[in-house]
């Protein structure tokens, strides 16, 4: 993998943050098995120069969250082409993580690119849907709530 440039790592950190999309070519799971093109959102700033806030972006288990024991489970949905996203995009409150900056840094030219923004509405929506939810850790909460928007 090549590193980022000095130069351009300092504008990444300045020019993501909440509210953008990016798009993660075989993004691997948690559990390290197997991998998936994903759509994630950042929910965050830059924290300390380190990390992100951010959260995974699901299409294709809508019929899941109909079920009666996803209805338990906290989400926000993202309608399509908000932000160029392609489809419906469900946001589960149980998925959300940080990832190291740099490696983000690392990826960014090979297996992420800058896929997209959203809209000043839809990031207050989903900042006031993370506000009121029970599973969110509140010092992960004060973090999502408190950063800014990136700009547009």
């Amino acid at each position: 993998i090549i590193p980022v440039p000095e130069g351009l790592r300092k504008d990444v950190t300045t020019s993501l943050g909440k509210g953008d999309i990016l798009f993660w070519k075989d993004m691997p799971f948690s559990d390290g098995i197997g991998s998936k093109d994903a759509f994630i959102i950042i929910l965050s700033e830059i924290i300390s120069e380190t990390f992100f806030i951010y959260i995974r972006g699901t299409s294709d288990n809508k019929h899941l969250y109909s079920m009666p024991w996803g209805k338990k489970r906290e989400i926000f949905t993202i309608p399509s082409g908000e932000g160029n996203l392609p489809k419906e995009t469900i946001l589960d409150f149980g998925f959300i993580r940080h990832i190291n900056a740099k490696s983000i840094f690392k990826l960014l030219s090979e297996d992420i690119r800058h896929f997209g923004k959203l809209s000043e509405n839809v990031v207050n929506g989903l900042t006031n849907s993370i506000k009121k939810a029970k599973t969110i850790d509140n010092r992960i909460k004060d973090i999502i709530c408190e950063s800014k928007q990136s700009a547009l």
